[in-house]
């Protein structure tokens, strides 16, 4: 039964990717969280969320070609981000071989299917079908009716306590929405409350009531995250955010309150306390990370060039861990370390080259728009949002999942789709 309804709403998105690719495109923006319904097709898992990005890019091609442009597009597209492709490919390359040699090569390649094929299949559609300011906002609202519904879910779980995973109820109360635990909702709200909130702050929504429904989401978004009591998420909000600030009009009043809440800190007890043990890992979050970091340098300095291949890194990890870390963890919660043990060193190197192409181009198309303009607003909002993926995942995970690993590269898209339309972000 689960699975015809699943093929019904499939099917529905079908035909309205054919007569409305751009709108199907926002939808899938808002449907990230539809990676949690899983199918199988002859015995290969999927999850609804990579339905949908499979459709869409069969529905596409087939589209293309029936209106014969597809070969003129694909020109278009290698003419105008050839280095941002010849980097996808490599990251696609070194990541295929680190499935090839991992210890589960079954589940590493479904891995590398859902982390990393599919997430650069929606950067590509998103830079063929995302061309025009209208087009942008309406994947914008899909991303923020996404965090206000995730976020709705995860304050009425919260205050009335329905559906919070065992675990998280005592000693700590923590929401975690749909999601099976509190860090994966602060991991997906994090860089969409940065890219929503600066968007705002910039005046990029026209409509008014764009404005107030958007605000309204991205208030809900941050109250949800506060009551994941993900410290490294809100952190890296509320550090991000205050960068930001000190770009504004009102920086004087950003740096003010900088400086008073670090006085609070300092010399209120109760929060120089806290804020030493989180800052120097000497609460239990931060020495199982700081023994898991450990461990996995053990790993990495006997085997620096492959790490531990995909989807391997528990079983390889066992052999290198510190006898005083006994949790089980999939990833060793660093960003770095996460891609050096999953997809190599020359996988990092790659996802390094992505990113330095990511902050130089977003940051030339900052310097060659008028600060008014659309492009300039839509690059600056998606540099803080990338800068906040990075700050959370120095303590976190924020790439191996099916949903942010399609916000990694939808950020990356939003960043940069301007790099090509001077002249249409000077005329906007």
């Amino acid at each position: 039964m689960d699975l015809i309804l699943i093929g019904c709403g499939l099917l529905l998105y079908v035909f309205f990717s054919y007569l409305k690719p751009k709108i199907a495109f926002a939808v899938l923006g808002a449907s990230l969280p539809l990676y949690l319904i899983r199918f199988s097709v002859a015995g290969i898992p999927f999850t609804v969320l990579e339905g949908m990005i499979l459709v869409l890019l069969i529905v596409c091609i087939a589209r293309s070609m029936v209106k014969k442009t597809l070969i003129s597009q694909a020109r278009d597209l290698i003419a105008s981000y050839k280095t941002l492709i010849v980097l996808c490919a490599l990251l696609l390359l070194f990541s295929g071989i680190a499935a090839v040699y991992a210890v589960n090569v079954s589940a590493a390649l479904g891995i590398y299917k859902a982390y990393f094929v599919e997430p650069i299949i929606v950067l590509f559609l998103f830079l063929t079908l995302i061309q025009r300011k209208k087009d942008v906002l309406n994947v914008l609202y899909g991303i923020s009716l996404s965090v206000g519904i995730v976020s709705i879910t995860a304050i009425i779980q919260y205050f009335f306590v329905i559906g919070i995973p065992e675990g998280y109820i005592e000693p700590v109360k923590r929401a975690t929405s749909f999601f099976p635990y509190p860090a994966a909702l602060a991991l997906f709200l994090t860089p969409f409350l940065v890219l929503l909130v600066v968007l705002l702050c910039k005046n990029f929504f026209e409509s008014v009531w764009a404005k107030y429904s958007i605000a309204c989401m991205t208030l809900l978004g941050i109250v949800a995250l506060v009551l994941s009591r993900a410290e490294g998420g809100i952190g890296a909000l509320f550090v991000v955010l205050f960068i930001f600030g000190l770009f504004t009009k009102v920086r004087w009043y950003v740096l003010t309150a900088g400086v008073v809440g670090v006085l609070l800190t300092l010399f209120v007890p109760t929060l120089r306390m806290q804020a030493i043990e989180i800052l120097t890992f000497q609460d239990v979050s931060g020495e199982v990370r700081l023994a898991l970091w450990e461990g996995t340098a053990n790993l990495i300095k006997a085997q620096p060039i492959k790490g531990a291949g995909l989807a391997s890194f528990p079983e390889v990890y066992e052999q290198y861990k510190l006898a005083r870390h006994t949790e089980l963890l999939v990833y060793p919660h660093n960003i770095v370390l996460n891609f050096w043990v999953e997809i190599g060193l020359l996988g990092l190197l790659s996802i390094i080259g992505l990113l330095v192409y990511f902050f130089n181009k977003a940051g030339k198309i900052i310097k060659r728009c008028a600060k008014k303009q659309w492009c300039a607003t839509l690059s600056s909002a998606s540099l803080f949002a990338m800068v906040a993926l990075i700050i959370y995942g120095l303590v976190e995970v924020p790439f191996f999942k099916n949903d942010l690993s399609v916000q990694f590269f939808l950020v990356i898209g939003l960043g940069v789709m301007c790099l090509v339309k001077q002249k249409e972000c000077q005329s906007s």
